[in-house]
């Protein structure tokens, strides 16, 4: 739990990997980007505005209609087995359907995309930086932890399923 306190962090709390004691989900994160791309664009903070086609905003618009129905139904395949959304969670079983037949982190690239719709509403040219970033910080600091617990918790299945089902597609 995290709660607000004057007292200090202790040093042996704080390491390399997570120096802050309250854990930055990938969520939040996009929650905070797509903030950003539309304070970008509100303010058109981000310089030029780029001269895109007016239909890639409807192209966004689409794109985050139908990543908001993906997100909901690959979080529902997390309540069905009854598993720890949780990147840092311990799993409880493996999910092999739905999306995740076709990535083992569907959750991660419908968040990407779906930043790439805000990205495309909002014409911003910072704001195409922004998916990529996210993708290499997910890939770097949650996703390891992820396949260290599942390999840890399914052995062989885990290592069978990477083997048929790729990381992103």
């Amino acid at each position: 739990r995290f709660h607000l306190s004057r007292t200090p962090i202790p040093i042996s709390r704080c390491t390399a990997r997570n120096s802050f004691p309250m854990k930055f989900y990938p969520p939040a994160a996009v929650g905070a980007v797509v903030l950003t791309q539309m304070a970008l664009f509100y303010f058109n903070a981000g310089g030029t505005s780029l001269a895109l086609p007016s239909f890639l905003v409807w192209v966004g618009l689409v794109l985050l209609l139908l990543c908001g129905i993906a997100f909901f139904h690959a979080t529902r395949c997390f309540a069905v087995h009854d598993t720890t959304i949780f990147p840092d969670g311990r799993p409880s079983a493996l999910i092999r359907k739905g999306p995740f037949l076709l990535s083992r982190n569907p959750i991660y690239l419908i968040l990407a995309v779906a930043m790439t719709g805000t990205a495309l509403i909002s014409q911003c040219a910072l704001s195409f930086l922004l998916p990529p970033a996210f993708v290499v910080w997910v890939d770097r600091r949650w996703i390891v932890i992820e396949e260290e617990n599942l390999k840890k918790e399914f052995g062989k299945e885990y290592e069978d399923y990477c083997k048929k089902v790729r990381r992103w597609i």
